[in-house]
This record gives C-alpha cells, sequence and structure tokens, in this order.
C-alpha cells in the first residue's frame, strides 16, 4: 500500500536525519542519494506574508496576539542580542510575558507505534470523552495551529530554534479522529490533507536539521491517520481531489 511505504520511508528518513544531526562534521561519508536530495535542495527566501517561519517562532504568544508580529519581535531582539553579545544566552520564553500560551497535555499520545493496527482511531474511541474535553481546552492552539496551514513556505530567517508547536500538532490530529469518528469523514479527511501538505512543505523547505527531524516525525503521524482513514473507508479518501498530491514521494518536492 503506498501510505504504509511512505510511513517506512519516513521512519526511514528520520534515522537518516538523525544520524546526519548526531555525526554532522564529524565523519565525510557519502549520504543516502534519497536524504542527499532533500538536504541539498535549496529554496528562494518567501515574501514576510507567505512566510511561515515567523508564526512558527510566536506560535505560543498570548491569546489575541498576533503570532506572526510576534515572532518578528522575538528575531528581532534575537538577532539585535547576538549581534551585541554572541555569548548571551537568549530566552525566548521570557519574550511571550507571563501570559505565553501553554499546551494543556492529557498525556494521550495518538498516531504512534506500530503501522498495523489502527493506531490513531482505535486509540480515539477508547479515549474519546477525556480526548473531546481536553480539546475544548486547546481551541486556541488548535485553531492557531490550522492557520499555518494558510502559509506556503518556511524559510528560516535566522539561527534561532524556537520551542516547535509539535504538541498543538498532536491536538490537531486527535480533532481530525474525533471528527471522523464522529460521523465528519469529509470535514476530517479535508482537514487532514491540509495537514499533509503543511507538513510536507516544512519537511521539504526547512534549512535547519532539527526541523526538519520534527517535520518528518509529524508528517509519519499524519500519514498514520491517513492510513487509518484508508483502512476504514477507502472510498471516503479518494474522494478528496489532492489526495494524488499527498501521496506522491517526498523527494519529488525535493
Amino acid at each position: 500500500m503506498k501510505v504504509k511505504k511512505l510511513i517506512k520511508y519516513l521512519a526511514s528518513l528520520f534515522i537518516g536525519l538523525f544520524i546526519v544531526f548526531i555525526l554532522v562534521n564529524q565523519f565525510d561519508e557519502k549520504l543516502n542519494p534519497e536524504l542527499k536530495t532533500i538536504l541539498d535542495k535549496t529554496y528562494p527566501s518567501p515574501p514576510d506574508n507567505e512566510n511561515a517561519f515567523y508564526a512558527y517562532v510566536g506560535f505560543y504568544a498570548a491569546e489575541g496576539e498576533n503570532i506572526a508580529e510576534v515572532g518578528k519581535r522575538i528575531l528581532d531582539e534575537y538577532d539585535h542580542s547576538t549581534l551585541i553579545n554572541k555569548s548571551l544566552v537568549f530566552n525566548d520564553k521570557e519574550k511571550f510575558g507571563v501570559k505565553k500560551l501553554e499546551v494543556n497535555d492529557d498525556g494521550i499520545r495518538i498516531c504512534t507505534g506500530k503501522i498495523d493496527g489502527g493506531y490513531c482511531l482505535a486509540k480515539t474511541r477508547e479515549e474519546k470523552n477525556k480526548i473531546s474535553e481536553n480539546l475544548k481546552k486547546n481551541n486556541v492552539l488548535i485553531s492557531r495551529y490550522k492557520l499555518l496551514y494558510k502559509f506556503p513556505h518556511f524559510h528560516s530567517k535566522s539561527s534561532f530554534l524556537p520551542e516547535t508547536p509539535f504538541l498543538a500538532h498532536n491536538l490537531v490530529l486527535k480533532d481530525i479522529a474525533i471528527k471522523w469518528i464522529g460521523g465528519r469523514r469529509n470535514d476530517a479527511i479535508d482537514l487532514l490533507v491540509e495537514d499533509i501538505i503543511f507538513q510536507r512543505m516544512l519537511a521539504c523547505e526547512s534549512r535547519v536539521l532539527i526541523h526538519k527531524l520534527i517535520a518528518v516525525a509529524g508528517l509519519s503521524q499524519s500519514y498514520r491517520m491517513l492510513h487509518d482513514f484508508i483502512n476504514e473507508c477507502y472510498s471516503c479518501v479518494l474522494s478528496d481531489k489532492r489526495i494524488d498530491l499527498v501521496l506522491a514521494d517526498l523527494d519529488e518536492e525535493a
């Protein structure tokens, strides 16, 4: 099955990227050709209003704030601080203030584990009430994560490594799963396709290796969800006109 193949490919890609991350500059070994293609590909710098990096940096800003504008402010302060004192420790958490949003974590993780076995939907059905209640508590962050899908590019504008919204992505996957098991299958598929398109872009366009690692991990979880959808209703998934796009090999975009 194409999706299972992609999941396995992403697992090997994650391992490959992790090895590169650990061994970078220590050994001069030849890279796997597919991995090299993804790492070597460069993308032109997009206009600021098309770049998700700023919103990524400011993701946990206080409720009601423009996360892209907060991200720009944090990056400006970071660049100014490092210019004055390169050894200065920069704490971005302080830049959000006391109203910085945090994920209300219920400890439940879906779309992890073995490829076979309904690892996304089975876990959601088992913990449906608890997950539904937790989603209400994280409504702002879930809505905020979906805003990231509007950005067509991700281009790191500095060496700054922000706190990543990885847990928020798992919240979105739970939201998608709840929609599916609640009978809103078209809504679930539409949102999952949006998520996969964004995660693929993030994995391909990220210039910082740790961002690629995080994106590949998130993308693998999204494909696990798609695998569950196909197992339960193959025709439902095929009804989305963009399904061929998300099923293309990742290195075709690189």
